[in-house]
C-alpha cells in the first residue's frame, strides 16, 4: 500500500521560508535529497562499508549529478546506513562512527557533488538532521569534531574548499567559520537551540551565493547570518562534505547519525508561474 507524505527535511526547508520571503512569495525547488531508504537505492539490511571504495550502489535521484557518496581514511567497521526505530525520518539513516586508531588515526570524511544546473537565483540551502552519539556524559565526547561543509569541490584529492563550514567541537562548542577565522555560537550538549547530544537536530545554510553569506538555523531557530569561510573566487557550491568525529574511548557505537539532507533552490520570480502550472509547488514525494 503506497502513502503520501511531506517528508520531515522538506518541513525543515519550509519552516525556514521566513528567510527566502519576497514579494513573489517563492516557495523552496528540490535540487536533491537521501533518505538513505531502501527505497533510494540504500540496501536493507545494510552492510559495513569502507568509505575509500564507496562500495554501495546507491540510485537516489537526478539531482546528485550522477555522483554517489565518496569518502577517505576509511570506514572500517563503522560507516552504514542503519535500520530502525530511531531514525529521524522514515526507517534508515546514515551512521559514521569511528574507533579511534585505525587508518592514520583520522576521521571517517564523506562528500558528494550535486547538479549545480538546478541552481537559480544564486541561491541554494542545505538542510539535515544530525544525532552525536556518545557514551561519555561531559566533555571531551569525542577525539575530533563532527564539521558540515557546504563548497566547491577542490582539486587536491577532493576536499574542498570549505566554503561554509560548521563545526561541532569534541568539548561540545558549535562554531562557525569566518573568513578564515572559528567564532563560537552555542554549545550542542545544552538543552534548547543547539542540543545534539544522543537526540535528533536540525540544522539548515540558507546561502546567498552573489554576497557569499549564509544564514544558520538550529532545530528551527535562526543563529545568525555569516560570511563564508573562503570566498568562491569565481566558482559556485558544487559538493558537501561531512566529517565525523572519533570515539574519545575507542568506542564503534561513538560518532554522528545523519539523516533528511536535503538541497534546494529558490526560483525567480518570474518562473513562478511556470512552476505552479506544473504543479510542482509544494509536490509531496510518494514512498512506497
Amino acid at each position: 500500500m503506497e502513502r503520501q507524505y511531506f517528508s520531515r527535511a522538506m518541513l525543515v526547508a519550509c519552516v525556514t521560508l521566513a528567510c527566502w520571503a519576497t514579494a513573489a512569495q517563492a516557495l523552496p525547488v528540490l535540487i536533491a535529497q537521501t533518505g538513505f531508504e531502501v527505497a533510494e537505492g540504500y540496501p536493507d539490511p545494510s552492510p559495513a562499508y569502507d568509505v575509500r571504495s564507496s562500495s554501495l550502489a546507491l540510485k537516489d535521484g537526478a539531482g546528485w549529478g550522477g555522483n554517489t557518496w565518496a569518502g577517505s581514511n576509511g570506514g572500517e567497521a563503522y560507516t552504514y546506513v542503519a535500520s530502525d526505530a530511531t531514525a529521524y525520518d522514515g526507517s534508515q539513516y546514515l551512521v559514521m562512527h569511528r574507533e579511534k586508531g585505525g587508518t592514520a588515526n583520522r576521521e571517517i570524511i564523506l562528500r558528494r557533488k550535486f547538479d549545480t544546473s538546478l541552481i537559480q537565483d544564486q541561491r541554494i540551502m542545505l538542510s539535515l538532521a544530525f544525532r552525536l552519539d556518545a557514551v561519555r556524559t561531559a566533555p571531551n565526547y569525542f577525539d575530533g569534531a563532527f564539521n558540515i561543509y557546504l563548497e566547491h569541490n577542490g582539486t587536491t584529492g577532493h576536499i574542498g574548499d570549505e566554503n561554509v563550514r560548521l563545526e561541532f567541537t569534541k568539548e561540545n562548542y558549535v562554531k562557525v567559520r569566518e573568513n578564515g577565522v572559528s567564532a563560537t555560537v552555542g554549545n550542542w550538549d545544552q538543552p534548547g537551540t543547539f542540543f545534539a547530544l544522543n537526540s535528533w537536530a536540525t540544522v539548515v545554510l540558507d546561502v546567498d551565493l552573489v554576497n557569499e553569506q549564509a544564514d544558520f538555523y538550529m532545530n528551527g531557530t535562526l543563529v545568525g547570518n555569516y560570511q563564508f569561510n573562503k570566498a568562491l573566487e569565481g566558482a559556485t557550491l558544487d559538493q558537501i562534505r561531512f566529517k565525523g568525529p572519533r570515539a574519545y574511548d575507542g568506542s564503534p557505537n561513538d560518532g554522528v547519525s545523519i539523516d533528511a539532507v536535503m538541497l534546494t533552490t529558490v526560483p525567480e520570480p518570474a518562473a513562478l508561474a511556470l512552476l505552479a502550472l506544473g504543479g510542482l509547488i509544494g509536490r509531496r514525494r510518494i514512498r512506497a
